[in-house]
């Protein structure tokens, strides 16, 4: 009689391929699931943006200027929303935040804060886009409006723009 037990080679293969398989599936969905996180922290970070503006807004005699800029304003002091943006960009990995720039080419590699000292927007690019099914719709933008939400032009597209941009 012949006592050999145990898998063959060809059945080893075989559970080690479908093993691989099913970890790249896994990945692939992990990734997605981390662009969607990171989104969803920068959105909220940009939804409260809004709020800390109208602290600073009216810390700071009833104006936006220097809403953008790192610093605090009024006794006692309140921070402008810049380090909010700076965070919203950290979470899509963006290294770069443009502040009260001038007029600029549209990206989506950098976060942007516009203020003119009555109205003020910020933007951040998205990881995950294609979010409202038009394939450009990748920019989260807030202003002094209240608006909050996708456009896929980016507040930078129009010089001295400091509202979220019509889509």
């Amino acid at each position: 009689m012949n006592k050999n037990t145990g898998f063959t080679l060809v059945e080893l293969l075989v559970v080690i391929a479908i093993v691989g398989v099913l970890a790249s599936v896994l990945i692939q969905g992990l990734a997605g699931a981390r662009r969607k996180n990171a989104d969803t922290a920068a959105r909220q970070a940009l939804k409260n943006a809004s709020t800390q503006a109208e602290f600073f807004y009216q810390a700071n005699s009833y104006t936006y200027i220097g809403v953008c800029s790192p610093g605090s304003v009024g006794i006692p002091p309140v921070d402008s929303v810049y380090k909010i943006v700076v965070n919203a960009a950290k979470n899509e990995d963006l290294a770069s935040i443009n502040v009260n720039n001038l007029p600029l080419a549209a990206s989506t590699a950098r976060a942007t804060c516009n203020t003119d000292g009555v109205k003020w927007a910020a933007e951040v690019p998205m990881k995950n886009k294609d979010v409202g099914g038009s394939g450009l719709s990748n920019m989260w933008c807030v202003d002094s409006s209240g608006f909050s939400s996708y456009r896929n032009l980016s507040i930078i597209s129009v010089a001295g723009n400091v509202t979220c941009p019509a889509s």
